[in-house]
């Protein structure tokens, strides 16, 4: 299989786009080679790499890029995906759609220090550590558009989750001082503070709104705010009588009617019905590590890639389950 192309993105992204193939979504990418769960990060080969097959019956199997890389971000819906290289931690493109070839090199001149893709994966919002600006990229993944730098210099130097809207309008910052706090950034450039926390573990966005989950650590609670960008109405929408227990991340399944959160305390998935109100708990065997979307619909990776199982969510089923996916051969790596 030809090696997928990397586009650089940089902070001329809004002079130029990324060819297009076509609107494809879900899974189609992956229509004459077979279905497949999305994509994972091999560590030990310094790659993401394409898990074939259907939960329940999936292995790992090639590499999609010709780049070592350090670190990955799947579009949920698995049509490209953002990368850190490996060779000088600069922030790469790759279009993971089945024909697509080409691209135009856009340098990159500041370092990233955190990356987030929205919901669906129509845009991204870059955090530049050392410049102390945020950026928004709109029109993923056909048309990238980087957004002029907002300052962001006035909040707290720690900053430790990042959200994105998929309008791109709107990104949501956890900082943790001596306390956490949520913040609103505008793609106006205007910042609000919303929220005081505990300790921030996770942010997520529903598809196509303004409404966001909040995952508190050290409070064991998922909040709910309703129209980030407006009122920014506050519920608790689980704590520990519900089985949260010092969450690490939470994310929403691609049709915004599951809510599933990683605990930490208990080892355990909680998959929180946002509009039937039916909770599921699923024991992990694995360390939890987080929530990372394969970009094959709801599914999530619970652990990293290594010599055991990879434990994969499939919060899209009737009765959400987690399945396993054998580790790649030595043979494979």
């Amino acid at each position: 299989m030809p090696f997928t192309r990397v586009v650089f993105l940089s902070l001329l992204l809004a002079a130029g786009g990324v060819p297009s193939s076509g609107a494809q979504g879900g899974n189609s990418s992956n229509s004459i080679r077979g279905p497949a769960l999305g994509f994972v990060f091999d560590r030990a080969l310094g790659a993401p790499r394409r898990v074939a097959g259907l939960p329940g019956a999936a292995m790992v199997v090639e590499p999609v890029l010709d780049t070592a890389v350090s670190e990955i971000w799947v579009s949920p819906r698995g049509d490209y995906l953002l990368a850190r290289l490996a060779a000088d931690e600069s922030i790469a493109f790759a279009d993971l759609r089945e024909g697509t070839t080409g691209g135009r090199p856009l340098g990159l001149t500041a370092a990233v220090d955190r990356v987030a893709l929205s919901p669906t994966g129509a845009s991204a919002a870059l955090f530049l550590r050392d410049d102390r600006v945020l950026r928004f990229v709109t029109g993923l993944p056909d048309a990238p558009a980087l957004s002029p730098a907002i300052d962001v210099s006035s909040l707290p130097r720690s900053i430790r989750e990042l959200a994105v809207s998929d309008d791109g309008a709107v990104a949501l910052v956890g900082a943790q001082e001596r306390e956490g706090t949520l913040y609103r950034i505008s793609s106006d450039g205007s910042i609000r503070m919303l929220e005081p926390l505990g300790s921030p573990s996770g942010i997520a966005l529903l598809p196509w709104t303004h409404d966001a989950l909040v995952s508190d650590r050290w409070r064991s609670e998922i909040l709910m705010i309703r129209d980030v960008a407006g009122a920014a109405e506050r519920s608790r929408l689980a704590g520990e009588g519900e089985g949260i227990a010092r969450p690490i991340a939470v994310r929403v399944s691609d049709d915004g009617r599951r809510a599933v959160v990683a605990n930490a305390g208990s080892r355990s998935i909680t998959v929180l019905g946002l509009e039937d109100g039916q909770i599921v708990q699923l024991p992990c065997d694995s360390i939890l590590v987080g929530l990372y979307p394969l970009g094959g619909g709801s599914l999530f990776a619970l652990n990293e890639l290594g010599d055991g199982p990879l434990q994969v969510l499939d919060a899209a089923a009737r009765e959400p389950r987690i399945v396993f996916v054998p580790p790649p051969s030595e043979a494979g790596r």
